[in-house]
């Protein structure tokens, strides 16, 4: 049944992509993705078959194959990035009752800061319309307009007009890059915006080279990255018949990738970092972390956003809506 939506704003991630449309429906799922090769039915419920200009792809699932952010460079309009539109439209669709075909009025996407250019929006905003197959099913789905912003600055599109600040920063903690953003007099000088190759990718790394360095690994490979994600939630691995006790390596790897955080924000924010009025910090690396953020920063207010996660996407539904 053909179905139209006004509103549909996605945060397509380097780990995962959130969407929400204007009717309160909602997408979250991994942006795990491979080239789909039949096994049989052997594979897990969660991994849906998403086709795109004839080329089968798994996606959502854990064991799909790997991340996006193993690519280097942006991957925003890339096949990658259709497919994940694709399986977001799709979500979204059989929530609002449509299939196959669906029209959306007004798209919110959004780029990280240091590839948020007119030459990449433009690219972007020309992806109006998306032909590929899910569930079994062609879909079709038409798109009236883009608007492309930059992750991290439209946070404050979220904040209440009564909390809406004169001067602060914006913090967006993704998967492969952390956004600064910094507003001053409610202007956003170029020379206060930047995004840095940290994030939770670091995380990863670097707490897999602590285990690693483990006497009691020798002779091990390496880890996955679900491994390494239990071992940021438990503090401890079952590893060769035994409890092996991590807790010291996570508060390390945090910490250390914490101030390595505020360092970039000192260096970029300079002298007007005493005059904002808090640091708003988003994006799914921001719960990772919650645990060792200080409560504030050369006595700023430092403030999670409610909606850690959705930040990113729900900004881009309140700008597309106002």
């Amino acid at each position: 049944m053909p179905v139209k939506v006004k509103h549909v704003a996605v945060d397509v991630g380097f780990s995962s992509v959130k969407a929400v449309d204007g009717e309160g429906h909602s997408v979250h799922f991994p942006s795990h993705l491979a080239p789909y090769v039949s096994r049989g039915g052997l594979h897990r419920d969660d991994a849906l078959i998403v086709t795109v200009d004839g080329r089968p792809w798994r996606t959502g699932a854990d064991n799909s194959g790997g991340n996006i952010h193993s690519g280097a460079g942006d991957f925003h309009g890339s096949d990658e990035w259709r497919v994940l539109m694709a399986r977001t439209f799709y979500e979204l669709g059989r929530q609002a009752g449509a299939g196959p075909l669906l029209t959306v009025e007004c798209l919110g996407v959004g780029l990280p800061y240091a590839y948020w250019t007119e030459a990449n929006s433009a690219r972007l905003a020309s992806h109006t319309r998306f032909e590929f197959e899910a569930g079994g099913e062609p879909w079709k789905v038409e798109v009236g307009s883009v608007q492309v912003f930059a992750q991290g600055l439209s946070i404050c599109a979220t904040l209440p007009d009564d909390q809406m600040p004169e001067s602060a920063g914006f913090v967006d903690i993704g998967h492969y890059t952390l956004d600064l953003l910094g507003m001053v007099n409610h202007q956003i000088p170029e020379g206060r915006c930047d995004s840095y190759a940290l994030g939770a990718f670091q995380i990863y790394s670097d707490l897999r080279s602590r285990f690693m360095a483990r006497p009691e690994t020798q002779g091990m490979l390496t880890l996955s990255d679900a491994q390494i994600g239990r071992i940021l939630r438990d503090k401890f691995i079952k590893f060769r018949g035994a409890r092996l006790d991590l807790a010291g390596e996570v508060e390390t790897t945090l910490r250390e990738n914490y101030a390595a955080m505020e360092s970039k924000m000192l260096q970029l924010w300079g002298d007007d970092l005493p005059f904002f009025d808090a640091i708003f910090i988003g994006g799914g690396g921001a719960l990772l972390m919650k645990s060792v953020l200080p409560t504030s920063i050369q006595g700023i207010p430092l403030k999670i956003l409610e909606n850690a996660v959705f930040g990113n996407a729900l900004a881009y539904l309140a700008a597309i809506k106002s």
